[in-house]
């Protein structure tokens, strides 16, 4: 049986509300109003409290890991070094959480938190350990040596999650059997995302049309990250052997960091080559409102992805009744179902191919977005918050 008083500490390396796992920090917090967060960073929505748990801060040796980081190196003498003066860290911190019923560790980019884990475990009285796993991109499909290095150490140490946790919570069945090949899950549980129901009253597609110049134009959606691994590259090829010149690409999503900045100038070059520079538009991160007037606007969504453990957007196209092109990797035909048209991810001509499909077909469009509308049932926020509480309780 689920309680209330449950006393319940979340780790996470980040709280941003448009970064996929900050926003799930912001759901398991709605599900658990009484969570306490611990950040490894600062909180990136002073409306809601977090601690700051900094080990660089309380260890200011463990700051020389940076290095790593920045040269791109895996540097094993500097580890070894430390990895004594670590334990004894990790051994004392996690001393300070005995009186917590649940400890939940949020995993999808390395952060220092997932070192508690092991010496909870341990601990006579402990808490009930939960690691939540969202999935890794490949190191090989990452082209920063930085990002790459951190992806690297993502998945290697996801062991000590998968290894000392009572309950591993993930996304899809495909995240589960990634997770299974890092270590040994005692119990997976899995806990799909839902669609919460964004229905902005402040989101008007017919103005954002109007803004970017696109009243008579075929809006061909993209959202999420800019980085190699989500293959934009294909849909920019597409377009430049599409028959017809009324198809515009926007592209909404994060292009901030240094890396995702270059995949964003090397897009823009690729279309330049092409001739079709002005049918691609990038609007960077946007309000919540915008975001649902550019779901409501499209006329298709596209997902294009290489690697996905579940892939959160494809939710929101669906609940918005949007016709849906997707590749066949990772998560995403667990997650799309028959309620998309697939393409092959490398081949810009099929894809081109496809986009003419859906747009010459309105009984297509119509029946696709139906089967929408009908798989996103079974990602209800209700199901949601039965199921993670269930894990808790358990």
């Amino acid at each position: 049986m689920f309680s209330h008083n449950l006393k319940i500490a979340i780790f996470s390396n980040t709280f941003g509300p448009r970064d996929a796992m900050g926003q799930h920090v912001h759901l398991i917090k709605k599900v658990f109003p009484e969570a306490e967060i611990f950040l490894e960073r600062g909180n990136e929505d002073p409306q809601i409290a977090a601690h700051t748990y900094y080990f660089i801060k309380r260890y200011p040796w463990m700051s020389l890991y940076m290095l790593e980081w920045r040269l791109g190196l895996r540097l094993k003498a500097l580890e070894w070094v430390f990895r004594p003066f670590e334990k004894l860290a990790f051994r004392h911190e996690a001393r300070k959480l005995v009186n917590y019923d649940i400890v939940l560790v949020e995993w999808g980019l390395y952060h220092k938190a997932i070192h508690l884990l092991p010496f909870l475990a341990r601990l006579e009285k402990r808490p009930r350990l939960i690691f939540d796993y969202h999935g890794v991109t490949p190191p090989e499909q990452i082209l920063s040596r930085g990002k790459r290095l951190i992806a690297q150490k993502t998945i290697e140490v996801a062991r000590e999650g998968a290894d000392y946790a009572d309950i591993c919570l993930v996304r899809s069945q495909f995240m589960a059997e990634e997770l299974k090949g890092f270590g040994h899950p005692q119990k997976i549980v899995l806990n799909p995302l839902p669609f919460l129901g964004a229905e902005c009253s402040d989101a008007h597609p017919a103005q954002l049309r109007r803004k970017y110049g696109l009243e008579k134009k075929k809006i061909l959606l993209y959202i999420g990250r800019i980085s190699t691994h989500k293959n934009l590259e294909v849909v920019v090829r597409s377009l430049g052997s599409l028959s017809r010149d009324d198809v515009y690409f926007i592209v909404v999503g994060n292009n901030r960091h240094r890396s995702l900045a270059a995949e964003k100038e090397r897009l823009f070059a690729l279309a330049r080559d092409l001739g079709i520079p002005h049918r691609i538009i990038f609007t960077g991160e946007v309000s919540q409102e915008e975001l649902v007037s550019w779901y409501r606007a499209c006329d298709v969504f596209v997902m294009p992805s290489f690697h996905e453990g579940f892939c959160w957007p494809l939710v929101d196209a669906m609940a918005y009744g949007k016709p849906v092109l997707a590749s066949h990797y990772g998560a995403i035909p667990e997650t799309l179902g028959e309620a998309g048209l697939y393409f092959d991810a490398k081949n810009p001509k099929d894809l081109a191919e496809k986009i003419n499909q859906i747009l010459e077909d309105q009984d297509l469009q119509n029946r696709l977005a139906q089967m929408g509308r009908e798989k996103v049932k079974e990602y209800s926020f209700r199901r949601y918050q039965r199921e993670l509480k269930q894990a808790v309780a358990d």
